[in-house]
């Protein structure tokens, strides 16, 4: 006799009932678990109900209730001849009612079965209720049984009211499978679901059973040696070794490193122990001695004092250091830091280094600084210099962070989330990051930006993905083509099944995040769904920036609308999708790394359509997987038709210390299928599949060229390599074009680069395989010739329903077309489904789903001021378009500088100064290096000798224009940068009018030298205020009049104050005209550009003289390129 056990754990009556016109669903994670075998005289043990049991696995392909049945095969029972399932895991019994029956559907598909069952209900306590059913032999199809529970005979002491199981005894040959779907217990009134529940019930019991989940995942975290500061979490957690757990988080936090700076697990993990444990602001307060606590602020500040850089926080939310999930590491652990730190009254008054070096403090080790660059003054960080010369406080940094997180998850939202899409390692890291700003970025319209966020990140989830694992297509998917998905556990768990307390996902655990119930019945609902189209906008587009700007050595530039199309076919039973690159889009360091486009089956995770690289033979892949997913494809995808072809070529842009290894031009490839599919056939150069209720097919496509070279015409044509004009259009396509591999698991592609057709069909539409396959073959495939022999264009209509041509060029790189339209990569949705619709980048997206809507409008979160963002250092182009103001300033100038100019002084500034200019002062430094000429006057303000000022050997007549690049290299928020122009002596007693006669009065260069001796005129630049004086900056021009008294009514009107320029290592083109008694000045950036205008109407203009470079005490300025050019 072999006993069949339904062990039905319930809960409150509140908790389990539900309407009875709701429907109930699956949930693929539980229903597996709820089963297990066992010895005779044993029951199941609810503790080792956390994995499933071989015995049982979940059936898509023939259900009555939901989207899918339970089945188990005693094959796999070994041993153990009891068997059965639980419905809850979590130690909750049913609250039964004798006027309820017990509903479920059964199906016998093999093997042999009694006709009688005895069926038995027993309590907590171990007490038994039990009766029999007859007349299952016609269970061979399925039959739907509804047991009275007043037919139950129950001992006097069973207690209704604390139900645990429902045991079958049934006796079955070896080879016996039982499907079971829809079990339930129910009566007129409600519906207490068993397998099959409504979202209703599941939430209801995800609530309910939280806590317990948390506290068993946190009791099964392991005690390993790679991650013991996750273990003390789990039992600080739990309130246990309290002592033994300070002592080895101790341990951990003296272990920090630089080495470790940018680890994903140490930085967020120690401020959520802050959050959850400290004595002052903890959740569970006192579980940290004041000992471990204070080490544990010290090795926070440690970790994030030097990438903790306020210049930062200004820049791009686009721009990703290292890879998108640990910039977001970074950028994520330094806001929440900053709000630890600035109430913590040892540390609020501390001030951050913010040099200002770019992105990537000690990320990896840092490569070239340039010429004279001591590496230690950089601080492993980058090659830029954006400090305004302030150091800030922890209250500083929080607030820029807080409007750069604002920002962040809003752009995420309008554009299409992260470039990492799906990936099956990073996406945990990324959600372990949002999650961290989510719960303790202490500001309540973050929190419920980011709430927002979450729940458009998950539906877009549910929308896209079948049986829990995300079908479309994905990025960053390294190694193996997928049997799991990395988000999985945090979904599993947040549906109400079992908790993951281990290192990667003890975070999901203590979440406040709760799911919708939208989002729980997009999941859960795949019939409902049906079948459809769903495309979005990718992300990861390199903004195209040549040279890259310094201080972006580690980091991607993705502040680009990206011509990346997703674009997937979903259906209940599969999952088909790719992303369609534009072929003139400039990929980023990541964009082409682990690029996944393929089918996913709902009944197999293992059965699966997956385009892949072949590995050297005695590469680590080709050992461990034999195959590798780092190469790169071009695709086109109709509806249920998807056709790949490894890319001829691609552009990308990697960071200056990245090298570039991922994707080579040029790879063996296959086609990997998989060993779990219930049907292979092989026909006509097509594979044919079958996974339940899945169909598909694989077409490699190459030309017969023996075939084609047979037929070939005699030509007097002096190309004779071409294809000739008398040619047949088309050529025939080869059988025989692929081998397998010996696992016979891949299909071995002939030619790296044959297209391959991938197309998929459901037993819904198709009544056989057989039908299936004829309606394929049927279909019109072709090859058009080119040019060239070997390059051809194909042309195919699959069963798409629509008679659409699809046509693509396999001989280079143009743009497929469906139906004769082409692809548009610019798609105009961010997401666009039945379910899911969002114009791209308007920040607004419905939801909508079986008459439920959630709106969402991210535009109501504020963006930074843009204009305050400190901008990035990098060389204007020659083209630059910057934005201009439309004013008289700016006229004037245009008509200045359209005139007839002749170059008549040039410096590239690389080379040794000395040959062209001469120096005033002996303190300050003149150094030549490839990015310019680099002057640094004295480090002593208001101490005369630290001036500087180079002069140009050469003299300028008549007027002129001065143009060239500068860059401000020091971080002083006092003294000035001066242009003169046409200088020359005033010619009273020894100041001659040739400035060289008198130089060794300018060996101090004291101002008064200067407005008491020359004629020049001055500009101002690069300047800031005296203090006392709250304007930013100023720029500002002077006509020396010498012999009067000193500057005084030397100004030149007007004075232009915060014009915004002049950040340090941001180079400005300036251009300079003396025009007669004017003066014309232009300042651009690749931001902004702007313009000056003076007028000399009180003294004699300037006719002649050299041109002069002055800083004063404590500047430091880079120029290059300069040029002086005089009107004819």
């Amino acid at each position: 006799m072999i006993r069949f056990i339904a062990t039905i754990l319930a809960l409150s009556t509140t908790a389990s009932v539900y309407a009875v016109d709701e429907k109930p669903l699956d949930f693929w994670a539980e229903e597996t678990l709820l089963f297990n075998v066992v010895a005779e005289n044993q029951h199941i043990s609810v503790d080792k109900r956390l994995r499933p049991s071989p015995a049982f696995s979940l059936e898509h392909s023939d259900k009555k209730v939901g989207d899918l049945s339970i089945s188990f095969s005693k094959r796999f029972a070994k041993d153990k001849p009891r068997f059965g399932f639980v419905a809850d895991l979590w130690g909750s019994s049913w609250q039964l009612t004798p006027d309820m029956n017990l509903h479920f559907w059964v199906k016998i598909t093999s093997g042999s079965a009694a006709e009688t069952w005895s069926v038995e209900l027993i309590d907590i306590n171990g007490n038994i209720a039990t009766t029999s059913v007859s007349e299952l032999t016609a269970a061979k199809q399925w039959l739907e049984l509804s047991i009275p529970l007043n037919q139950f005979k129950a001992t006097s002491s069973f207690d209704w009211n604390a139900v645990r199981s429902c045991e079958f005894d049934v006796d079955c040959s070896s080879d016996t499978r039982i499907l079971f779907d829809g079990v339930a217990f129910s009566n007129s009134n409600q519906t207490i679901g068993v397998t099959d529940k409504t979202v209703t019930q599941r939430m209801a019991e995800a609530t309910k059973s939280r806590q317990a989940r948390v506290n068993k995942a946190f009791s099964l975290t392991r005690k390993d040696k790679t991650y013991p500061a996750v273990y003390a979490f789990a039992k600080l957690y739990l309130n246990e070794d309290i002592d033994s757990a300070n002592d080895l988080l101790v341990q951990e936090l003296k272990k920090s490193t630089p080495a470790n700076y940018w680890g994903l697990l140490e930085t967020p993990l120690y401020c959520r122990i802050y959050y959850m444990f400290s004595n002052k602001v903890g959740k569970f307060p006192g579980r940290l001695k004041p000992e471990t606590e204070t080490l544990l602020l010290e090795t926070l500040w440690e970790r994030t004092v030097a990438k903790n850089d306020i210049n930062w926080a200004k820049q791009s939310t686009w721009w990703l250091d290292g890879s998108e999930n640990h910039d977001l590491n970074a950028k994520a652990s330094s806001f929440v830091a900053s709000r630890i730190f600035m109430n913590e009254p040892e540390y609020k008054d501390k001030l951050f280094p913010d040099y200002g070096f770019g992105g990537g403090y000690h990320y990896g080790h840092a490569g070239y600084y340039g010429e004279n660059v001591n590496p230690d003054t950089r601080h492993h960080g980058g090659r830029a210099n954006l400090s305004d010369g302030k150091r800030y406080n922890a209250e500083a940094h929080y607030n820029a962070w807080l409007g750069f997180m604002k920002e962040y998850f809003r752009e995420r939202a309008e554009r299409g989330f992260f470039l990492e899409n799906r990936s099956i390692g990073y996406s945990k890291h990324t959600l372990n990051m949002v999650d961290l700003i989510y719960q303790y970025g202490g500001d309540a319209e973050l929190t419920q930006e980011i709430d927002d966020f979450l729940k458009l990140y998950w539906a877009e989830w549910a929308q896209n993905a079948i049986s829990g694992i995300h079908g479309g297509p994905k990025t960053r998917h390294h190694h193996r083509v997928g049997d799991v998905d990395s988000t999985m556990p945090l979904i599993v768990f947040l549906f109400g099944g079992p908790g993951n307390g281990e290192v990667w996902y003890y975070w999901n655990l203590i979440s406040d995040f709760e799911m919708p119930s939208i989002v729980w019945n997009m999941a859960l609902d795949r019939q409902r769904m049906g079948s459809y189209v769903y495309q979005s906008r990718g992300i990861g587009e390199e903004q195209g920036i040549w040279p890259r700007p310094l201080g972006t050595e580690r980091t991607l530039l993705c502040d680009t609308d990206s011509r990346f199309l997703k674009y997937s076919y979903v259906t209940p039973d599969y999952v088909l999708g790719t992303q369609m690159d534009h072929p003139g889009a400039v990929h980023s360091h990541l964009s082409v790394c682990g690029r996944w486009h393929g089918l996913t089956t709902g009944q197999s995770r293992k059965a699966r359509i997956v385009p892949v690289g072949i590995p050297e033979p005695n590469s680590k892949a080709a050992k461990k997987y034999g195959y590798d997913i780092e190469v790169m494809f071009r695709s086109v995808q109709h509806k249920n038709t998807l056709i790949i072809q490894q890319s001829r070529s691609w552009s990308a842009i990697d960071p200056a210390w990245y090298p570039r290894y991922h994707g080579k031009y040029e790879r063996n490839v296959g086609i990997y299928i998989g060993n779990d599919w219930d049907n292979v056939i092989e026909k006509d150069g097509w594979v044919f599949l079958q996974k339940g209720n899945t169909y598909s097919a694989v077409r490699p496509i190459l030309w017969d060229k023996e075939f084609e070279d047979s037929k070939k015409k005699q030509s007097n044509a002096s190309y004779k390599i071409f294809d000739q004009p008398d040619d047949d259009p088309t050529v025939k396509l080869k059988d025989d074009c692929y081998t397998w591999n010996d696992q016979k698991t891949i299909l071995l592609l002939e030619y790296n680069f044959s297209p391959v057709i991938i197309e998929a069909g459901r037993k819904a539409d198709y009544a056989t395989m057989d039908a299936f396959i004829s309606s394929i073959l049927d279909n019109p495939v072709s090859l058009y010739k080119t040019v060239v022999p070997g390059f051809n264009v194909l042309t195919y209509k699959g069963n798409t329903g629509d008679n659409k041509q699809i046509v693509f060029n396999t001989a280079n790189t143009e743009i497929p077309t469906v139906g004769q339209q082409y692809i548009n990569y610019s798609y105009p949705m961010t997401f666009d489904s039945p379910y899911i619709k969002s114009k791209y980048k308007s920040g607004k997206v419905s939801i909508e789903f079986n008459g439920e809507k959630l709106d969402l409008d991210f535009t109501k979160y504020p963006k930074r001021n843009k204009q305050a963002n400190t901008t990035m250092n990098t060389e204007l182009k020659n083209n630059s378009k910057a934005a201009i103001p439309n004013n008289d300033d700016r006229k004037a100038f245009e008509a200045a500088d359209d005139r007839t100019w002749t170059q008549s002084f040039y410096d590239s500034c690389t080379d040794d100064w000395t040959k062209q200019w001469f120096l005033d002062g002996k303190i300050g430094s003149v150094t030549n290096t490839s990015e310019g000429m680099q002057m640094s006057s004295g480090p002593q303000f208001l101490n005369d000798a630290h001036h500087m000022v180079l002069w140009t050997k050469d003299e300028f007549k008549g007027d002129v224009k001065i143009e060239y690049k500068f860059t401000r290299l020091d971080f002083e928020k006092r003294c000035v940068n001066i242009l003169y122009i046409q200088a020359t002596g005033s010619d009273d007693g020894p100041y001659k009018t040739d400035i060289t006669k008198w130089s060794k009065f300018r060996e101090v260069p004291a101002m008064k030298m200067y407005f008491n001796h020359m004629n020049t005129y001055h500009i101002s630049y690069a300047a800031f205020p005296n203090a006392g004086d709250d304007r930013d900056d100023y720029i500002r021009a002077r006509r020396y009049v010498p012999n009067q008294t000193g500057l005084e009514n030397t100004d030149l009107k007007p004075d232009y104050f915060r014009n915004g320029f002049f950040t340090p290592g941001v180079p400005h083109r300036i251009t300079v005209i003396k025009q007669n008694d004017e003066l014309f000045m232009r300042i651009s950036t690749v931001e902004k550009t702007s313009y000056f205008h003076w007028k000399n109407d009180q003294a004699p203009p300037i006719e002649a003289g050299r041109i002069g470079l002055r800083l004063m005490f404590c500047r430091s300025s880079r120029f290059k390129d300069f040029k002086v050019s005089v009107s004819e």
